[in-house]
């Protein structure tokens, strides 16, 4: 948004957010938009008076604030902002994409804009993605919101929304769904019993469609994340592990799962057992070898994800903050796992 119109557009919806913000720290009522703003908002939503995509991408990136402010006044031009007609389409296409890759997921846009979700999704695999340095995937970031919310709970797996991603994704999306929770999990510090559960869940429908041949192992392979993180019980995890690998599944990174391996060795139920026996006592498919220490787990300094517990609105419901791409998460992740061991004196 490099130039003069964007930066001016970026001032106005800053402005709008401040004055919101100010409002609520004094104890005032909500006043939504202020008849300015709003003319000027709608003004400049009128393709013929407003063409360019700079602009257009503006609301897309602050629409989350937009709907807090004011969820009328979003609820009611939608359409405006993310048209439907063919010969708008570029317009709608550049809104989404700043939508969907500046912003986390939020009960209330979520509410606003399910249509919009069940469109990217539909259209997933129908475009190849334009790469651009320093800007995050639209299509993995749709599925990060798609997981943020089911993390808290505001969509279920019976979902048409899920239906269809998973019936839609390709192999390398469904893939990255899988990491991204893995990785989560592991930056989230703790996680509630009613998200461990919802994961459990996820977790148990995927490994049945690959055990049923509706999916290859290319998507299930981020397990070991899930697994590594530790914030899963430690008994269904090894389970799940000896499963996934006997039905010919695998693991990656398998690093992170010898380390967190070598430190359930002793703790390994009896039907995990297996996954330490030396190779001749078991079949070649379920055996992983342990080689690193597991690293303490009062090392891992807790941050805020979707699902942590005790964060019950939190940016989920509907106050907007900046989200991180799966190459942020995961580089946490990793960083975390090899920081070098502090000596407390």
């Amino acid at each position: 948004m490099n130039t003069v119109r964007g930066a001016a557009f970026h001032a106005l919806m800053g402005y709008v957010w401040w004055r919101a913000k100010n409002r609520e720290a004094a104890g005032l009522a909500d006043d939504g938009l202020q008849p300015e703003a709003a003319e000027l908002l709608e003004r400049h939503l009128d393709p013929t008076h407003e063409p360019t995509l700079t602009i257009r991408a503006v609301y897309g990136q602050w629409f989350p604030y937009l709907a807090t402010v004011d969820e009328e006044w979003a609820r009611h031009h939608v359409s405006a902002i993310f048209p439907s007609t063919l010969d708008l389409a570029a317009l709608r296409d550049i809104a989404w994409e700043t939508y969907v890759t500046f912003n986390r997921a939020y009960k209330n846009t979520l509410e606003l804009l399910r249509e919009e979700y069940a469109v990217a999704i539909e259209a997933l695999g129908t475009q190849t993605p334009e790469k651009r340095p320093g800007h995050r995937d639209r299509e993995e970031a749709l599925v990060d919101h798609l997981l943020m919310l089911y993390g808290h709970g505001y969509l279920d797996l019976d979902d048409p929304l899920f239906d269809a991603f998973f019936a839609q994704a390709a192999v390398e999306v469904r893939g990255h769904a899988v990491e991204f929770v893995g990785l989560s999990l592991i930056n989230a510090g703790t996680v509630s019993d009613e998200a461990a559960a919802r994961f459990r869940e996820l977790w148990g429908r995927r490994l049945a469609a690959f055990k049923a041949g509706d999916t290859d192992a290319e998507e299930l392979k981020g397990f070991a994340w899930w697994f590594s993180s530790g914030e899963l019980d430690d008994a269904w995890s090894l389970t799940q592990l000896r499963e996934l690998l006997a039905s010919g599944g695998r693991v990656d990174p398998d690093r992170s799962v010898a380390e967190r391996l070598a430190g359930t060795r002793r703790d390994a139920p009896r039907g995990g057992r297996c996954l330490f026996e030396p190779a001749a006592r078991c079949p070649r498919s379920t055996l992983v070898r342990p080689r690193l220490a597991r690293r303490d787990q009062r090392d891992r300094r807790p941050r805020a994800q979707p699902w942590q517990r005790g964060e019950q609105d939190g940016a989920g419901d509907r106050q907007p903050a900046g989200g991180a791409g799966i190459h942020a998460v995961r580089r946490a992740a990793v960083a975390r796992r090899h920081r070098p061991a502090v000596t407390r004196h």
